[in-house]
Order: structure tokens, then C-alpha cells, then sequence
């Protein structure tokens, strides 16, 4: 089994930017996804939550891997 592991820094940009350009990244088996990130409020942070669900499901569909904010 090949375990990989992968810390993409992306700072500067819209959280809608980082996740497009992540998704560049998003090749092969992929069994867990982690995001972090520095929201200012709640609410920003259910924001973030929510776009971050809705990347990982329009890209992987229904066989969307575990991911975590």
C-alpha cells in the first residue's frame, strides 16, 4: 500500500481560488482530506465549511472521500 501526503500552501487568495487550484491536486485513490485555515468568525468558518463540502462533492461525486476543516 503507498501512503502520500501532501501540504499545499496557498495564502493571498479567496478560499473559492484555493480550492479550485486544489482540486488540481486531486488525483488518484484518495481516502481522507484536511483543510486548515484562519477564519475570522463563526460564520466565516461555516462558510469556508460549506464551500469546502461543495468542492469536494462536485469533483469526487458520491464517492467523495473524509475530509475535515
Amino acid at each position: 500500500m503507498l501512503v502520500s501526503c501532501k501540504y499545499i500552501k496557498s495564502e493571498g487568495i479567496t478560499i473559492e481560488e484555493q480550492l479550485d487550484y486544489l482540486s488540481g491536486f486531486w488525483k488518484g485513490k484518495i481516502v481522507r482530506l484536511v483543510f486548515f485555515g484562519n477564519p475570522g468568525s463563526n460564520e466565516e468558518y461555516l462558510d469556508h465549511l460549506g464551500l469546502i463540502a461543495k468542492a469536494v462533492k462536485s469533483y469526487f461525486g458520491e464517492k467523495a472521500p473524509v475530509f475535515s476543516y
